[in-house]
């Protein structure tokens, strides 16, 4: 940021100065196993992250401010099946999951002398749960499903203290129809 003139300025002297940098390399593997009418698909991902942050001030008092960085290697599973009752008609479910590194704002947020930080803030996990039944006949086709994603160590403030808040489940169904020309 920069002390200009006007809040917008884009010259004047430099305030403070975010060097922020990311990397991910990952790695995905999945096979079909297909049994008659039912057919399994495991899969598996890893993610290796790297997140890299460099705060610094030139306020008074100066400040070299905060250096963090971050690794993340993380195994991530899922699991597919379905079923065809028939050459229209197929039942299916999944189970997967997801990760959520903490964010350059978690990060920013811990040098901030106005937040109060809970403890370690941690990433966040996920899990995706899916069953559902989709066909389709000469005029449309249709889907259905119900669905549950159930996340842990949101991050969260209340106030000034900024915290792993909890975790939360959503729950839902979706249907398509689309009709064919």
């Amino acid at each position: 940021s920069m002390t200009g003139a006007a809040p917008d300025s884009n010259s004047g002297e430099t305030a403070s100065r975010n060097d922020r940098g990311t990397r991910t390399n990952s790695i995905f593997m999945e096979n079909r196993f297909s049994f008659g009418n039912f057919t399994l698909v495991p899969g598996i991902r890893y993610e290796n992250i790297i997140m890299t942050n460099h705060t610094r001030t030139s306020t008074t008092p100066a400040t070299d401010g905060l250096k963090r960085t971050e690794v993340y290697n993380v195994l991530l599973g899922g699991l597919g099946a379905s079923y065809a009752f028939n050459e229209n008609v197929q039942a299916f479910a999944n189970v997967s999951q997801g990760f959520k590194p903490i964010s350059f704002g978690d990060v920013l947020n811990q040098a901030n002398p106005n937040i109060t930080v809970d403890g370690d803030i941690k990433p966040s996990y996920n899990y995706f749960y899916e069953a559902g039944l989709r066909g389709e006949n000469s005029d449309y086709s249709w889907d259905t499903s119900a669905f549950v994603i159930h996340r842990q160590n949101i991050t969260g403030t209340s106030g000034t203290v900024l915290s792993n808040a909890s975790s939360v489940r959503y729950h839902g169904a979706e249907a398509s129809l689309t009709l064919k020309d």
